[in-house]
């Protein structure tokens, strides 16, 4: 993770933006190595839990979103799962995202 900064993103907001609003870039490369749920109760707390959900990056669901978004979850992505993109985002979703 040298030269890796680790971002929240803003809710709604994608990683390319969120790096982009630091005047830097996303690193696909690197949303592997923040999406486990070790990483998001580091950064989040993730007091609903956290949960492994192909197709979902690091992120974690804004505690003031309506109850069928799942307030204070956090999603990663399975060790197995694709490639995950700096373009995802998810309503009410927080990003936690590697800038370099």
């Amino acid at each position: 993770m040298d030269g890796v900064e680790v971002v929240t993103g803003q809710r709604n907001a994608n990683c390319d933006d969120v790096c982009a609003a630091k005047q830097k870039k996303c690193s696909a490369d690197h949303l592997r190595w923040l999406s486990s749920c070790d990483r998001l109760r580091e950064q989040f707390g993730c007091e609903a839990g956290c949960e492994v959900v192909a197709g979902l990056g690091p992120s974690y669901v804004d505690g003031n979103a309506p109850k069928p978004a799942r307030p204070a979850m956090c999603f990663a992505q399975p060790a197995e799962g694709g490639k995950l993109s700096c373009s995802a985002r998810e309503e009410q979703h927080l990003m936690l995202c590697p800038c370099k």
